[in-house]
């Protein structure tokens, strides 16, 4: 009977890990190829945020520069079409535009994103925020104008590097929930997939 009891406790411990949701309401929606990916909804918005973390062979640099390396973006980032900087306020401030591309009949996204990188401790932040008026609005695309999120890059033992990306999206317009539902899981591990390959060629 005691033997039954175990397994049961350890049964339900590997279930409720495997399906584990924390005191912040993060849950994990997936895990692979050393990714990890967790979602959480937002007091009053129709749209999830989401946390991925992953850890690379790389230097910090190198991962802070790929980050603000902004026409690199559609080579890695999940469904970039175009991005560009606009101007650069200083060696820590940038602002740069980017377009995000969307299955037919949904219109392409497009945004104007403040970033700001910061440093405390061994820790990098890099710090994402929408600025939607610094441009005029463009045909055929919907501006987000909530765009609110922050890279975090972190120096591990032996070389490696751990990343964190944390971001909330309004897309705005009419999106349907599986394409927000494909945003908020495969985007950020196709992203996290391609940045890896992207750095393994330095």
């Amino acid at each position: 009977m005691k033997t039954i009891f175990f397994f049961l406790v350890l049964w339900f411990g590997l279930f409720f890990n495997l399906h584990a949701t924390d005191d912040l309401g993060w849950k994990e929606t997936k895990n692979q190829n050393g990714i990890t990916v967790l979602t959480r909804n937002i007091a009053g918005s129709g749209f999830k945020e989401f946390r991925a973390k992953v850890e690379v062979k790389a230097t910090q640099q190198e991962v802070i520069d790929l980050i603000l390396n902004f026409d690199s973006y559609p080579n890695w980032m999940y469904n970039y079409a175009t991005c560009n900087l606009l101007k650069k306020n200083s060696t820590s401030e940038y602002l740069y535009y980017a377009v995000v591309s969307a299955p037919f009949p949904v219109s392409s996204r497009d945004a104007i994103i403040n970033c700001n990188v910061t440093n405390a401790s061994d820790k990098t932040f890099i710090t994402l925020s929408a600025v939607p008026t610094f441009l005029p609005l463009k045909n055929g695309k919907v501006r987000m104008s909530k765009f609110s999120g922050e890279w975090e890059v972190k120096p591990l033992k032996d070389g490696f590097i751990e990343i964190v990306c944390q971001l909330h999206v309004e897309p705005g317009g009419s999106v349907p929930k599986w394409l927000s539902n494909m945003f908020v899981s495969d985007g950020p591990y196709t992203t996290f997939l391609n940045m890896k390959k992207m750095l393994a060629k330095k």
